[in-house]
């Protein structure tokens, strides 16, 4: 799976697939990936917990240069939302594609996002067009807070009931 890479697909199969990984490898009732891959999946997994931003100034690959966000199996994943200066949840997991195009799910919030573009020049100091879309959409949310969820931990660290 590499959006960026050639995928092609529909915004509702998009969504259906940031759905499943969301609901912990499950859609329509139905298990496609274990509960501990996608666990697996979107955890930190650069050596010595760093972070992308640690690899970049190492002259390593940083699509998501960021302090706060390490990566996983396929995937930016937010370790300390503090570090990263934008709105979001520990445990959040990314991916952008070409053409400035994003998806992140929080599962703390049991939120899903999918922002498709036809816009090919991408940089986040001239044109933030993904922390613009993070803080509209986290400043859109109200309510109470799911008794269920901890404050700014992933679902798979919360504790069973």
């Amino acid at each position: 799976f590499e959006p960026g890479g050639g995928l092609v697909s529909t915004v509702p199969d998009y969504y259906r697939f940031t759905q499943m990984l969301l609901n912990g490898g499950e859609l329509d009732g139905q298990r496609i990936l274990s509960r501990k891959t996608i666990d697996w999946m979107t955890i930190n997994h650069l050596k010595g917990d760093q972070d992308m931003m640690s690899l970049q100034k190492l002259g390593g690959y940083g699509e998501v240069a960021k302090e706060g966000q390490g990566f996983g199996l396929g995937f930016s994943v937010v370790v300390d939302p503090a570090q990263t200066k934008q709105i979001s949840s520990a445990g959040s997991y990314a991916w952008g594609g070409a053409a400035s195009t994003i998806f992140w799910n929080d599962p703390a919030e049991e939120l899903t996002v999918i922002f498709f573009t036809q816009f090919m020049y991408r940089d986040d100091f001239l044109l933030p067009l993904r922390p613009q879309l993070g803080s509209l959409v986290y400043a859109c949310l109200n309510g109470e807070s799911d008794p269920l969820r901890t404050h700014m931990k992933p679902w798979h660290t919360r504790s069973k009931l």
